[in-house]
């Protein structure tokens, strides 16, 4: 649905997560509404285990989310590159991965 970037905000000179709709998905309106409602719904949290959601908007007809950008690879990522998780480091995420959820 998005692809992600790296960026920089030139005014804040910092490194960014700049999420941008798919330009396929930019005429749905459904589409549209649900990566509002994304960035919406993420930039009222704030916890250590969630990115913080910086801006969002429409650029030169493109839907973006600007939000914090932290190094290393997803968890995704990282669960691929090992070809799964092991047990031990699932323990210490799963909490993480929860207090995140679990936040409002």
């Amino acid at each position: 649905m998005a692809t992600v970037f790296l960026a920089e905000d030139t005014s804040l000179h910092r490194k960014v997560a700049l999420k941008m709709l798919a330009e396929r998905y930019a005429e749905d309106e459904q589409f549209v509404e649900r990566f509002r409602r994304e960035a919406q719904s993420a930039a009222g949290l704030n916890h250590p285990n969630i990115v913080a959601i910086y801006d969002r908007g429409v650029a030169e007809g493109t839907y973006y989310i600007a939000m914090e950008h932290l190094e290393g690879p997803t968890l995704k990522d990282a669960i691929d590159q090992r070809h799964g998780l092991q047990h031990t480091r699932a323990i210490r995420v799963a909490p993480q991965n929860l207090a995140a959820r679990r936040a409002r």
